[in-house]
């Protein structure tokens, strides 16, 4: 029974501190795979003032209409990928 605790309070104390201490390689980490793939709205880069760097906008077909028309809610199942490229 002794080892059943021990051994049941280091699986948690192990579990809570990979939690709460993830390795930050991987927070920098942001992967979307199909936006590359969507359409193209600003056909390349574009400098943006707003982002103090340049910016290109992807959208699937659900979110270009709302998106051209600056509606404040967008349709359920619009996708905006905005990459963000430093100004150099």
């Amino acid at each position: 029974m002794k080892r059943w605790l021990i051994a049941t309070v280091l699986m948690t104390i192990i579990a809570l501190t990979m939690f709460c201490f993830p390795n930050p390689k991987q927070e920098r980490v942001m992967v979307f795979p199909k936006w590359k793939k969507s359409y193209d709205l600003t056909k390349g880069t574009i400098e943006s003032d707003a982002h103090n760097g340049y910016v290109e906008i992807f959208l699937n077909k659900t979110a270009v209409d709302a998106y051209v028309d600056v509606e404040p809610m967008f349709p359920a199942g619009a996708e905006v990928f905005k990459p963000l490229y430093r100004d150099t």
